[in-house]
């Protein structure tokens, strides 16, 4: 839709500002466009949807790696897969295919079932004026803005996991950690932290003991706190090494301890196409 108007002002002001018929024109226009995204969603989520619809096995992530946890080896393009460790055949499917809640980090995708069709709204406004010696000038204004835009996110991220007492959260304590692990903090050093004494207990440190059967988790004279046993698998010094992986710190723990303080316990990342409810301009 668009409209367009030249001014007629035969004296006074306007005729000085708008000139004689014809000099001055003001145009102006605005559209509404939606979004034919149906079928490539379709598309998408026929071949790569899992949840309720069909059956896969998949080994989670960070289930080996190159030093403690080899996997299997790879024997030639016809080796047998289903045999090999930490993959489950299931013999029946039902509806609706639903994942155990059994902490292996699968990573899923799915559509959110309010999607409604994206809408772009774009209008300009313009304004044109004839000078003398055969010039024009013209300035024009153009803006755009929408609605239900399509967005993908990871709607089973880690937890940023709160501590009622001390009212910090996960990044908050993590950063701490991090930020002694970048200056080469020893391992000696580490303070008390309230979030991850609160949090995990007075026994964190045997549970950790047991599940990596590593005794210096509970020594006291190396690691001291909780806290410190956090940063004994981040410290390449005296610990595990891990670095600044702080997602691999999580799902470590979750596992160690068997709960699921981060992780959602059916899926490590679960991608779903939702609406951005934000206007964007």
């Amino acid at each position: 839709m668009s409209a367009a108007w030249s001014p007629s002002v035969k004296s006074g002001f306007f005729h000085k500002l708008f000139g004689n018929d014809g000099d001055s024109v003001f145009r102006g226009g605005f559209g509404m466009i939606n979004d034919n995204f149906g079928q490539a969603l379709a598309v998408n989520f026929e071949g790569n949807n899992q949840l309720g619809f069909s059956s896969t096995s998949t080994i989670s992530a960070n289930s080996y790696n190159a030093t403690t946890k080899l996997g299997p080896q790879f024997t030639g393009l016809n080796m047998a897969i289903r045999g090999l460790p930490n993959i489950a055949i299931q013999n029946t499917i039902s509806f609706p295919q639903q994942q155990p809640a059994d902490m292996q980090r699968r990573i899923e995708g799915s559509l959110d079932s309010t999607l409604q069709t994206p809408v772009n709204y774009m209008w300009d406004f313009s304004f044109g004026r004839k000078l003398p010696a055969g010039f024009y000038i013209e300035a024009s204004y153009i803006g755009r803005a929408a609605r239900h835009l399509l967005a993908t996110r990871d709607v089973a991220t880690p937890n940023d996991l709160r501590d009622p007492v001390s009212g910090a959260d996960w990044f908050a304590a993590a950063g701490q950690l991090e930020i002694l692990r970048a200056s080469g903090a020893n391992l000696t050093s580490i303070p008390d932290i309230p979030y991850f004494k609160n949090l995990f207990g007075p026994n964190f440190r045997s549970t950790m003991a047991a599940a990596f059967g590593d005794p210096t988790f509970t020594d006291p004279t190396s690691v001291k706190n909780n806290a410190a046993a956090f940063y004994y698998l981040v410290d390449a010094n005296a610990g595990y090494g891990i670095g600044n992986d702080w997602t691999t710190v999580q799902d470590l723990i979750d596992q160690a301890t068997g709960t699921s303080y981060f992780f959602n316990p059916q899926y490590g990342g679960s991608r779903c196409v939702q609406h951005d409810r934000r206007i964007g301009l």
